[in-house]
């Protein structure tokens, strides 16, 4: 090995471990999403061998929840298995941007160091295995493994339904590589054969799934109007905005079917993570990696030296130093931190019996404390919206007064501080005393 390729195979090394390292740093000390609480409840009840749909209700695609059995209801342990899987998403897109030399390494740079990435790789969520998976497909549909493929395909589709189109991009990719059309019969055996569980657990109860396909926390059922002001903001964010530029001007450049392909991937990917979720602030993170696939020809210039490539990693270091500050002063304020998680959990336990149900409104706090929520309170849409799935205001309110769950716990991300007022005035008319209030979190107890 020469000794430029030398300096590019440890600049590759280097940027995956400090990505790695980022993803760890935000593991520990970053604040949680309000989304992350019904997958680690799903987590604990599929740890338990019950199946989601069926026997819980489970926000979109049902692999993401099978990756967080193994923690075993602790919160370090699950994001610890999102880092992982993080860290090997990096790993996975070195291996695909490495043949691309320093423009390569610029990519991965770019990707270690993104907001975006971080704080969705680091979260207990669909996107970590999401994010590997698709990441894998596209390395084994470049290298003519077409089943392989397929198969990891099928697994990101599994985790989240924004990578349903890599399948027919891929299988169609894989066919136009050369004369013979197996390719994309075996893209697409695999792919059928990795969602063959996913459509099994669905077929249990079809109605259930359909009505929490999309984003759980912001309903999908929007005005067009809205759809587009908010699509628009977050394509011309200033991070996002680059990268359009960039995957344009590498477009221009260089038309690969390489390219074209990633180009591809992230247009459909794209498109159907705005039809499920318009309104959600990471609607494109399964589709960043393939962007700047699309985007390294444009990065392929002779200012991508390594001094150039410095200058980047500590301008990556530094926003994502920036960006650790936001989350600890977020946490310490009024978003979810691991501590305040924790505590809050732990009140819920230490006050409860063995096999008390609890009523919580958050599903996190009930998988952490190891206990179980009245059916339905686990969708984040309870409380918030009228329906026949879910527990509506008022099906809430009269458990309440009828004390039918000895421990409450109210307060929650967002929650509005009169509808917070509200519930407690019911819970002092019905009898209980308030024994935790923290964080503007409070949980009661039935006065004895």
């Amino acid at each position: 090995m020469s000794v430029p390729a030398k300096a590019q195979a440890l600049a590759m090394v280097g940027a995956v471990g400090m990505g790695g390292l980022l993803l760890l740093g935000l593991a520990i000390h970053g604040s949680l999403l309000e989304s992350e609480g019904p997958i680690l409840y799903g987590a604990r009840r599929a740890a338990e061998g019950e199946l989601p749909y069926r026997d819980f209700i489970l926000p979109g695609m049902p692999y993401a929840v099978y990756a967080y059995v193994p923690a075993g209801g602790s919160l370090i342990a699950a994001r610890l298995i999102s880092v992982f899987l993080g860290a090997c998403t990096l790993v996975t897109f070195g291996c695909i941007a490495r043949p691309h030399g320093w423009a390569g390494v610029a990519a991965v740079l770019l990707l270690a160091t993104s907001m975006s990435f971080s704080a969705g790789a680091v979260s207990v969520a669909p996107y970590p295995l999401a994010l590997l998976a698709s990441s894998g497909a596209y390395l084994f549909a470049r290298s003519g493994r077409a089943f392989l493929a397929g198969l990891a395909a099928g697994v990101a589709a599994g985790s989240h339904a924004a990578c349903l189109p890599l399948v027919p991009v891929l299988a169609l990719w894989s066919s136009l590589r050369g004369e013979d059309r197996r390719p994309a019969l075996h893209c697409a055996a695999g792919a059928v054969l990795t969602l063959l569980p996913c459509v099994l657990l669905m077929a249990t109860a079809p109605s259930m799934w359909i009505a929490e396909l999309a984003d759980p926390v912001v309903p999908s059922r929007a005005r067009p109007a809205q759809v587009a002001e908010n699509a628009l903001q977050l394509l011309l964010s200033p991070q996002w905005i680059t990268l359009w530029i960039l995957a344009a001007v590498g477009v221009a450049r260089r038309r690969t079917p390489e390219g074209l392909a990633a180009l591809a991937c992230t247009l459909s990917i794209g498109a159907m993570a705005f039809a499920l979720a318009p309104r959600s602030p990471s609607i494109l993170l399964p589709a960043l990696p393939f962007l700047l696939l699309t985007a390294i020809p444009s990065m392929d210039m002779p200012v991508t030296r390594p001094w150039a490539l410095a200058g980047l990693a500590l301008w990556g270091l530094f926003l994502s130093y920036r960006n650790q500050e936001h989350e600890a002063q977020e946490s310490r304020s009024h978003s979810m931190s691991p501590e305040m998680v924790e505590t809050v959990a732990g009140a819920l336990r230490q006050h409860s019996r063995p096999g008390d149900t609890v009523l919580a409104f958050w599903p996190g706090y009930a998988a952490l404390a190891g206990m179980r929520l009245p059916p339905g309170l686990e969708s984040l849409r309870a409380y918030r919206a009228p329906s026949t799935r879910v527990p509506t205001r008022e099906t809430i309110e009269q458990w309440i007064r009828e004390r039918r769950h000895r421990v409450v716990q109210i307060g929650r991300q967002a929650q509005p501080a009169t509808e917070v007022a509200h519930l407690i005035a019911i819970l002092d008319s019905a009898g209980y005393e308030r024994i935790f209030n923290q964080w503007d979190r409070y949980v009661y107890r039935v006065r004895e």
